[in-house]
């Protein structure tokens, strides 16, 4: 029988891991040279890496079995909202500030480069890839529904994935969508392959995690999976830097293996901060962020798009850096607890 109470370890591991997603795209977009390559740097990429992509699409899998909308249709309605979603955002956070901003001389042409007004519209994000995944993985577990089975389908495509990278048809339409898939082109940040394998994977630990009757035990042994998965996708990167670790992008089986270890690993950790840890105001600002984690991607990507205008664009050091990681965390925070108590306002009225 399976159990549907709420998993808060899932929501403080996804809102932990907008809190380092936030810090590296502050980064990447004002950080100047030195505070990219420093300590402070490689920090803040490791708490923007592992636990933020890979584990928000681990649990986009995992959240399908505790989903009262999980049908296919539900599915492939949400993954198309997604899409739209991620190409109306780049509109909103690259194309349109950086048009503005080439009109007015609030900047150069040669600040954007590698991009265009144009092509920013055109980047394949993680919105991108979240939609399209959903739809996919709700078509799989329609018609392929034993776990065992996603897990195949996970690791074929790790295994797969490079083979695949940056073949295009030469038709300028379908290597658009190709491009969604497996394109190498500078927009294309979060190609399906390998990033699905992520969320297959998921769905399949989101089915045992329902049907178990002790959680704890299953995170335990999640957490030993986990360490084995990171040692043998580790021990694989150490033989082949450049094919099993690749770039973050464009991650090799070796490291799709490693970061999955990571997000069980990881799960099982914030599953015993749960358990053992008081309840506490930090715990309850991941748990909000994670029930609006999308509303939350989208707003702090604007927040900073458009900041570019007034803080500059890659030029401020590490405790200028720090303030504006905690301006967007407080402005996005805002914004989202103004629109819920705005929507709780609206159902109350009705």
């Amino acid at each position: 029988m399976e159990n549907k109470k709420r998993v808060l370890s899932l929501d403080l591991t996804r809102g932990m891991g907008a809190l380092g997603m936030v810090a590296v795209h502050v980064l990447i977009r004002y950080g100047s040279y030195a505070a990219n390559n420093s300590v402070y740097g490689a920090a803040v990429r490791f708490l923007g890496g592992p636990p933020a992509a890979p584990v928000f699409l681990f649990l986009m899998g995992t959240s399908l079995a505790f989903s009262k909308h999980a049908t296919l249709r539900d599915t492939l309605w949400r993954g198309g909202k997604l899409l739209v979603l991620g190409y109306g955002l780049n509109f909103l956070r690259g194309t349109l500030p950086a048009f503005l901003g080439l009109k007015f001389g609030m900047a150069k042409p040669e600040a954007l480069l590698p991009y265009t007004p144009q092509n920013l519209f055109w980047i394949v994000d993680v919105l991108q890839c979240a939609g399209l995944s959903l739809m996919v993985i709700g078509v799989v577990r329609r018609f392929l529904p034993r776990p065992w089975t996603w897990l195949l389908l996970s690791a074929v495509v790790a295994l797969g994935s490079p083979a695949m990278w940056g073949r295009m048809s030469g038709w300028h339409l379908l290597d658009g969508c190709l491009a969604l898939l497996w394109g190498t082109d500078v927009t294309v940040q979060f190609p399906a392959f390998p990033w699905i394998s992520y969320p297959l994977t998921g769905m399949a630990f989101g089915v045992w995690l329902a049907a178990s009757a002790d959680r704890d035990a299953l995170f335990r042994r999640a957490a030993g999976v986990g360490a084995l998965l990171l040692l043998a996708g580790g021990l694989l990167i150490l033989d082949r830097p450049s094919f099993h670790l690749g770039d973050y992008f464009h991650s090799g089986p070796g490291a799709v293996i490693a970061f999955t270890g990571f997000a069980l690993v990881w799960l099982a950790g914030c599953q015993w901060l749960v358990e053992h840890i008081r309840d506490n105001a930090f715990f309850r600002l991941c748990y909000e962020w994670s029930t609006h984690i999308t509303l939350f991607f989208v707003v702090h990507w604007i927040i900073i798009g458009w900041g570019i205008g007034i803080a500059g664009h890659t030029q401020h050091g590490i405790p200028m850096l720090m303030f504006l990681t905690v301006a967007v965390l407080v402005l996005t925070d805002g914004f989202i607890r103004r629109v819920v108590a705005e929507r709780q306002h609206s159902v109350s009225y009705q």
